[in-house]
């Protein structure tokens, strides 16, 4: 096989099959793989013999075994192929036979490649070019000739791969036998000598080495690094995140180049605040891929998880030890409010097992073992809930608030799961006002689904396709009887009047549809369209909240019990926020910090600060009595919006802000202050 290259490359190098006749040339040899070079190098003082005999049919001297002088000192391997033979070695031949030219063959050994062995070869090939010895050099492809010797040489050739038909001949010349299967050139090339020596055993047909060959090509073709996945935008619709995250990807840079030293480094420590499903943990993997650095995902739940409390600890000391090992780390904890604030009071074990966790928390974000290249963003649904420890400069020193999108954004998201190529032309508004008070994974769950009933109904993905994904469901058995149902109206259409006028574009939605968790209405609000919330933004919360017992109290005459119940009622929600308004954030003239306000904490408070708690009661019946006021005053346009639901069951902020105007033309904003 390595002769039948040899005589391809001499054939189609010009006037060399002639200058062998003269010998005393330079030729330097490249193969193709570093497996070619010694069988390359034992046949090609027979080949370029071959050569000479051909063109000089004369009898030829007598045979003598090549003389092979392995590397010892010399860092090199060398063979004479062929000597010039003496006169008395021609016997009683008539004519002298021609005398063949000799050649020198070399080729690195495994150690060699340094300057000095390169120059060592050089001068071996010098030598015996000046003794009139034709010196040739066999290279493997990642290997240089000599210095001087390449910049002397005559021929330089390039052995390509043997082809199928290369092969197949060599098979037939072995073993008396033509494949059936000739091997295509691309997995030739990917063949030395000895992988055609392992393939050509005894005892077997030349299809079974053909099938040999072509198992060892195929397992040397290189596949292809996975090409990744290209960085996805962020989601639309929070402007506050994306200036931050794009702030700290360009210090990041920074740092890595050397530019800024790590306490530089801005927005190390975050928590973003909104509820689920609104995109957090989708805009930190893209945050982590534009910004080329892993992302490390975890909860307090998944820490719990662990087991006892030292467990759970050490769980969270191995998160920010992984982190440390990636150098730069984006480390996320999801449920930062599960983190129960210390001093929080209840029962003495539970409060001492949280101490103790929150502080090695706390030790772990001040990186008493190094937090260098660490960068922490924590996600929870209410701020308020949060040690004060944990968001303080040099912790978690930012607060991010991600609230849910308005119909604008909504649309937008929607085309970002859609692209650019799917429903092109389409108008998505209409979607959009069907999912108004969706998220951001409602939207791409909407979108995963109608793309999976196109797929269903082999076609293409229609406009309606996506719309069904939030029509609404069909609605749950309704056994109340008419005056319940009308109580509900009233008091969700009590909410919806009260929120767009004090706080507008706050109210989402209303509904009177029932749920499955027994609820009879409710009232969907995004985040409050305020940058600060102050008294008075707080007052109008108070008012909205208590908006749907004083509707029913105006309309119908008395209130009933829907306003009341758990934390998680009109009256709990307002009770809790004019007690932080009043013990916790300085309003009403009192700038005592009072302690943590909570649904457990609240109680033993008033319990032990009676004045407090007459305060609370004060400032509620106070801001119940706006609200009453207001209902009076707006009192057709609720009655309206109040039967507009009972006939569609769920009205818009659009729908309510329709019939304000159209009964309360100079509908203005009505704030307050404390009373």
């Amino acid at each position: 096989m390595a002769a039948a290259m040899i005589r391809r490359a001499v054939d189609s190098t010009p006037d060399l099959a002639e200058a062998l006749d003269h010998g005393r040339l330079a030729i330097g040899i490249r193969v193709d793989r570093r497996g070619w070079v010694r069988p390359v190098a034992k046949v090609i003082g027979d080949v370029f013999r071959e050569y000479c005999t051909r063109r000089h049919p004369q009898k030829p001297a007598p045979a003598r075994d090549p003389i092979e002088i392995l590397p010892s000192q010399d860092d090199f391997d060398l063979e004479v192929l062929q000597e010039v033979p003496q006169v008395d070695d021609y016997g009683d031949y008539p004519d002298p036979p021609l005398a063949l030219p000799r050649w020198s063959i070399f080729h690195h050994s495994p150690s060699s490649g340094s300057r000095h062995e390169l120059e060592r070869l050089d001068d071996a090939l010098a030598e015996d070019l000046a003794a009139g010895t034709g010196s040739v050099f066999v290279a493997a492809p990642s290997e240089q000739f000599p210095p001087a010797f390449s910049a002397a040489l005559d021929f330089e050739l390039e052995l390509r791969p043997p082809t199928g038909a290369m092969v197949a001949a060599a098979m037939a010349e072995c073993a008396g036998q033509t494949p059936a299967h000739v091997l295509p050139e691309e997995l030739c090339a990917l063949l030395d000598s000895l992988d055609f020596c392992l393939a050509g055993r005894a005892a077997t047909t030349v299809d079974d080495w053909t099938r040999r060959l072509e198992r060892t090509a195929l397992g040397r073709i290189p596949v292809p690094p996975p090409v990744p996945p290209p960085i996805p935008p962020y989601l639309p619709g929070m402007p506050e995140f994306v200036d931050w995250a794009e702030r700290l990807r360009r210090d990041l840079q920074d740092y890595r180049d050397g530019l800024i030293a790590w306490p530089e480094v801005a927005g190390r420590g975050v928590v973003l605040v909104g509820p689920p499903g609104v995109g957090k943990t989708q805009q930190l993997i893209t945050l982590a891929a534009r910004s080329g650095i892993p992302l490390i995902s975890t909860s307090h739940g998944r820490w719990q998880s662990a087991g006892h409390q030292g467990d759970m600890l050490a769980a969270m000391a191995r998160t920010f030890e992984d982190a440390a090992r990636q150098k730069l780390c984006l480390v996320f904890v999801d449920e930062l409010d599960a983190f129960l604030a210390r001093g929080r009071g209840g029962n003495p074990s539970h409060e001492s097992y949280n101490h103790q966790v929150m502080n090695f928390f706390l030790e772990l974000l001040d990186g008493a073992a190094g937090r260098t290249g660490i960068i922490v963003v924590g996600a929870c649904n209410f701020v308020e809930r949060l040690d004060p420890a944990l968001i303080r400069p040099g912790r978690m020193e930012r607060v991010i608030r991600i609230g849910l999108p308005d119909q604008d954004v909504l649309a937008q998201i929607l085309r970002y799961h859609l692209g650019e190529d799917v429903l092109a032309d389409a108008d998505l508004s209409g979607v959009a006002a069907l999912a108004a008070g969706r998220t951001g994974a409602d939207c791409e769950l909407a979108v995963r689904s109608a793309r999976g009933r196109a797929r269903a109904g082999r076609r293409q993905m229609e406009l309606a396709d996506l719309e069904a994904e939030f029509a609404p469901p069909e609605p749950l058995a309704d056994n109340r009887g008419p005056a319940l149902r009308r109580l509900c109206a009233v008091h969700e259409a009590g909410h919806a009047v009260t929120a767009v006028l004090l706080q507008p574009g706050f109210l989402v939605s209303a509904s009177i549809s029932p749920s499955v968790d027994g609820g009879l209405g409710g009232v969907l609000y995004s985040a409050p369209a305020v940058d600060v919330i102050g008294q008075t933004e707080m007052l109008a919360l108070v008012r909205i909240l208590l908006a749907g017992r004083a509707a029913e109290e105006i309309v119908l005459g008395s209130p009933s019990g829907g306003a009341g119940g758990d934390e998680d009622s009109d009256l709990g929600k307002a009770t809790f926020m004019v007690a932080r308004m009043l013990a916790n954030y300085g309003f009403g003239g009192q700038f005592t910090w009072a302690g943590r306000i909570d649904a457990e904490s609240l109680p033993q408070i008033f319990a032990l600060n009676s004045a407090l708690a007459k305060r609370v009661e004060q400032v509620l019946a106070a801001q119940y009595g706006s609200a009453c006021d207001l209902i009076s005053h707006y009192r057709k346009a609720v009655e309206a919006v109040a039967d507009l639901l009972l006939a569609r069951i769920t009205v818009s902020a659009e729908d309510v802000t329709m019939i304000l105007v159209a009964f309360a033309p100079n509908a203005a904003n009505v704030g307050g202050t404390l009373q």
